[in-house]
């Protein structure tokens, strides 16, 4: 997945391609193709979380439908949580 402020993102396809749905406590839209049912994008608001810090808006874009998007040249770090 790839984050960006909304105001740098422009979507080439048509909303009406899409389906949305939201879960949990309903603070993210998720976008799917309703042709393949591949994730497309999930939409964030702006929030302040429990301890007052600021989250700016943001969107979610699924990386892999990116035009000449290779996965391999995607730094990855592991993570081992179960010891920390």
């Amino acid at each position: 997945m790839a984050y960006y402020p909304p105001e740098e993102v422009e979507l080439d396809l048509t909303r009406a391609s899409l389906a949305a749905y939201q879960w949990g406590d309903r603070m993210m839209t998720f976008h799917h193709c309703q042709t393949c049912g591949c994730s497309v994008f999930s939409d964030a608001p702006a929030w302040t979380t429990d301890e007052g810090e600021d989250r700016p808006a943001r969107l979610i874009l699924n990386a892999r439908l990116f035009d000449d998007f290779h996965l391999e040249a995607v730094p990855v770090r592991n993570l081992n949580r179960r010891n920390d």
